[in-house]
C-alpha cells in the first residue's frame, strides 16, 4: 500500500514548509510514493520555498506543478490526475499531519478492505451526529453527512479509483465543494470515519472572530443549501427531509453567527 499526497497551494509561504515537514516526519515514510504540490497561481514565495525544500530533502519525492489560479478544487483535481499510487491522501498547505497519521490509517485500511475512503479527527473532541457519539470506526451514510459535514479534507485518504470512476471536485464551486464531493462519494463507496486525532487544522480555519467571517459564513451557508438542493433534484432525499434540513441549516447558521460575535 502506498499513497500519493496531494497538496493544493495558494500564497502559503508562511505555512507550506511546516505542512511538508509534517509529511516528512511520518513514522512510516515508506508509505509515501510521492507528494504532488499544485501551486494554484501563487504570487508570493510559496513555489520558491517548495523548491528549496526539494533541495534540502531530496529523499522526499516532491513534484511541483504550477498552474493559473483556478481555485482549490482545480488544484486538487490536477494533483489527482497525476497521482500514481492506488491511494490518495489530501493535505492543505496550511495544515499538518500528526506523525502517526498515515501509518494509523494504513493499519485500519489493511484490516478493513471494505473501506474506500477514510477520514479522521482534527482535535480530541468526539464526533457527534445529533444525539449519537462516534467513538469507534464508523461507516458513515449520506444522511449522516447531511446532518454534519465531516471529516476535514486533510484527514482523508481514498482509493484513486474513486476519482477515476466519478471524477473530482466541482471546480465551479468555491464554498462547501469538499462537502459536495463527499456526499457524492458516500452514495456508492465505503465511507468510514476513524475517531482519532490525526491532523492539525490551520489557525485561519479555526479563528471564529476574524475579519470577513460573516461573509464566509454566509457563503458557506449558501454552499450547504446548494448541496441539499442538488440532493433533492437528484431524488436522493425526500421533500419532507429536505424541508426539515432547510430549517436545521438555518438554525445552525444563526448559531454560528451568534458564536462568531463572542469569540
Amino acid at each position: 500500500m502506498d499513497f500519493s499526497v496531494i497538496v493544493p497551494m495558494y500564497n502559503n509561504e508562511k505555512t507550506i514548509v511546516d505542512a511538508l515537514d509534517s509529511v516528512r516526519r511520518q513514522t512510516k515514510p515508506e508509505l509515501i510514493r510521492e507528494i504532488i504540490v499544485v501551486d494554484d497561481g501563487s504570487n508570493d514565495r510559496s513555489a520558491e520555498l517548495v523548491r528549496d525544500f526539494q533541495t534540502r530533502c531530496p529523499q522526499i519525492p516532491i513534484r511541483l506543478v504550477i498552474q493559473e489560479n483556478r481555485g482549490p478544487s482545480a488544484a486538487r483535481n490536477a494533483g489527482m490526475q497525476l497521482a500514481g499510487a492506488d491511494w490518495i491522501a489530501f493535505l492543505d498547505a496550511d495544515d499538518e499531519w500528526l506523525p502517526r497519521k498515515l501509518a494509523r490509517q494504513a493499519e485500519v485500511l489493511a484490516e478493513n478492505p471494505q473501506i474506500d475512503l477514510l477520514g479522521a479527527g482534527a482535535d480530541e473532541r468526539p464526533l457527534r451526529l445529533l444525539f449519537k457519539k462516534v467513538d469507534k470506526l464508523y461507516k458513515a451514510s449520506l444522511r449522516d453527512l447531511t446532518v454534519k459535514s465531516f471529516p476535514v479534507t486533510p484527514s482523508i485518504v481514498m482509493r484513486r479509483r474513486i476519482f477515476e470512476e466519478i471524477g473530482g471536485f466541482d471546480e465551479s464551486r468555491r464554498y462547501m465543494e469538499d462537502a459536495q464531493y463527499l456526499l457524492k462519494i458516500s452514495k456508492s463507496y465505503g465511507f468510514y470515519y476513524l475517531p482519532e486525532h490525526l491532523v492539525e487544522i490551520g489557525l485561519k480555519k479555526r479563528a471564529c472572530g476574524n475579519s470577513g467571517l460573516s461573509g464566509n459564513l454566509k457563503a458557506m451557508q449558501e454552499g450547504y443549501v446548494e448541496n441539499l438542493r442538488e440532493l433533492r433534484r437528484d431524488g436522493v432525499v425526500s421533500l419532507s427531509y429536505y424541508l426539515i434540513l432547510r430549517v436545521f441549516y438555518a438554525l445552525k447558521y444563526l448559531r454560528r453567527i451568534v458564536i462568531s460575535k463572542y469569540v
